[in-house]
């Protein structure tokens, strides 16, 4: 019976006569659907604005076409009931809506509902759905709810329909299962990736996500210049959200973010650059000769090779120079995890990961001034790219030593080229390629005597480094 309230069969109209269909709305130039409808002249002045707007979040005119249908719903019976009282809020219609629901025992947007309650609550409805129809079946047929119903009654039929997760849904049954579920940086990338897809395809229900969804995506993104890899991050995180939702709420459906093809994957990555030799000697010299907190943990990176979370991460206890060869250990703190290369430890990610890096050079001079300039009680090396919330910025740090970077000249360059530029030099230098790995963490590495005990290890990283570094 609620069916009939709530589905009408159309033919679906052709995309050129949709975009003449669909009133109060305008498409900018992203390609975006925005509603826009003026409150009627005599209501202006019992509501907060006199223009509403919302954004869409679709480029497709048959999803802006069923959005704007409920939001003119909405709002028309929002300003009937306003009309019909002078002492009603806006809001009012959902409010006695929803006692109308709980009066009866009925409870909004669930799958199913107890059938006598359901009867209670729309015996009265079918019987003036019959009253305005008369003995005409095809009025009958068409009517709709608001020529029949009061706007509680319409929005009471609003409130039974059954709810269909979208992704923003999926989102909150993730994070509740997921291991890191409350950390702000897995909430902000799994939120950043839904917000795309969503403004590339619409805000589809879960259960109705396809791969021509996914396909028209990673079309859509490329289309806006995305990087390949930017647009592989995206559907990853889109897949895990997809698939835990799909585990916990014990459905059976494909999951569409499975291995999607991108065309030409990888072919736009941008290689590191590797500082020259001149420049390397440079730059050392120039971060020597500022002598600060930030050229600190560039000299640090120049040294190490370690990526720069790796660095403004640290914890002051993780630089070590009381040792007979000093060195930095990076390993996962409460500031930030350690990234491990996969292909260096099958495909699969360590738990932990710890790398012991003899400090030679530039590096060690950084780490004696780091300790020398520490203030009382303080925790990490470079507090200033730690938030309020204990953890690294990672993103913040890297925008700025960066700039900083390009502003001496050396435009062509980014701290992730330090990485590069030492594993170049250790090679040139005839180190090992298992030392090299080492060093510069792309091979899995265990705690216990092979780093901590004797020695030999951190010397034998020493001897490649010096030669690689130099006292630069």
């Amino acid at each position: 019976m609620v069916e009939d309230h709530m589905k009408r069969r159309h033919r679906r109209p052709s995309r050129s006569l949709l975009l003449l269909a669909i009133r109060y709305t305008e498409q900018r130039d992203n390609g975006l659907f925005y509603y826009q409808r003026a409150v009627p002249t005599d209501l202006r002045g019992r509501l907060p604005t006199k223009i509403i707007k919302v954004p869409l979040g679709t480029a497709d005119p048959a999803v802006a076409l069923k959005k704007v249908k409920l939001l003119n719903a909405k709002h028309e019976r929002q300003w009937d009931l306003l009309r019909a009282d002078p002492n009603a809020s806006a809001e009012a219609a959902e409010v006695q809506a929803l006692h109308l629901l709980l009066e009866h025992g009925l409870t909004p947007h669930v799958p199913t509902q107890d059938e006598a309650s359901l009867d209670a609550l729309l015996r009265p409805f079918e019987a003036a759905r019959e009253a305005y129809a008369g003995d005409c079946d095809e009025t009958y047929r068409q009517a709709d709810p608001r020529s029949y119903l009061g706007p509680v009654q319409v929005a009471a039929l609003d409130l039974l329909k059954p709810k269909k997760d979208k992704l923003k849904d999926a989102l909150e049954v993730y994070l509740r299962a997921h291991q890191k579920g409350d950390n702000e940086g897995r909430r902000k990338a799994a939120e950043g990736a839904i917000a795309v897809f969503v403004a590339a395809v619409g805000d589809k229900p879960v259960r109705d996500i396809r791969r021509d969804h996914v396909r028209v995506f990673i079309e859509h993104e490329t289309a806006r210049g995305l990087k390949t890899g930017t647009i592989r991050r995206y559907l990853n995180e889109l897949r895990a959200v997809f698939s835990k939702y799909v585990l916990e709420k014990e459905l059976h459906l494909p999951n569409p973010f499975e291995k999607p093809t991108i065309k030409n994957e990888g072919e736009d990555t941008e290689e590191g650059r590797p500082l020259s030799d001149a420049d390397w000697s440079k730059l050392a010299g120039i971060c020597r000769k500022v002598d600060d907190s930030a050229r600190w943990a560039i000299a640090l990176q120049m040294g190490t090779g370690a990526r720069v979370g790796e660095i403004v991460g640290l914890t002051l206890a993780e630089v070590i120079l009381d040792a007979p060869i000093p060195y930095v250990v990076f390993t996962k703190n409460s500031a930030r995890g350690i990234k491990t290369d996969k292909a260096a430890t099958n495909g699969r990610r360590k738990k932990d990961s710890f790398r012991g890096v003899p400090l030679v050079g530039v590096a060690l001079w950084a780490a004696k001034r780091i300790h020398e300039t520490a203030a009382p009680g303080q925790v990490f090396a470079f507090p200033q790219y730690v938030g309020e919330d204990g953890k690294a910025k990672n993103g913040s740090a890297s925008a700025t030593l960066n700039k900083w970077i390009k502003a001496q000249g050396f435009e062509e360059h980014s701290t992730h080229d330090f990485r590069h530029t030492l594993r170049d030099r250790l090679r040139n230098t005839g180190c090992p390629s298992e030392v090299a790995l080492e060093i510069g963490g792309w091979a899995k590495e265990f705690v216990g005597d092979k780093v901590y005990g004797d020695g030999h290890t951190l010397s034998i990283r020493q001897k490649h480094l010096q030669a690689a570094v130099g006292e630069s």
